[in-house]
């Protein structure tokens, strides 16, 4: 899954957190996307419970080249999810 926005600056650089949601830019395989909004999307038990919720990205201009700087965050955390997010700007 490819993140953008709040999230990654709140991971990544110790930021304040000052929204509730984790911008996705994708989900491979896309076929996913509806399931995982379902189970992690805004009013989902995950979201009651955490307060966090995920919300898909409809329109978004990207950087030239942006999957080529994408860094997995969090890696060989969790067995069954990659989070994928830029963590440079040229």
């Amino acid at each position: 899954m490819e993140i953008l926005g709040g999230f990654v600056v709140t991971i990544l650089y110790n930021a304040p957190r000052t929204t509730a949601d984790v911008d996705i830019v994708s989900v491979i395989p896309n076929t996913q996307t509806r399931n995982l909004i379902e189970v992690a999307g805004i009013g989902s038990p995950l979201h009651k419970k955490h307060g966090v919720y995920l919300d898909r990205v409809g329109i978004a201009t990207l950087p030239e080249n942006y999957a080529d700087r994408l860094t997995e965050i969090f890696a060989g955390e969790f067995q069954k999810l990659r989070l994928l997010g830029q963590t440079h700007h040229f």
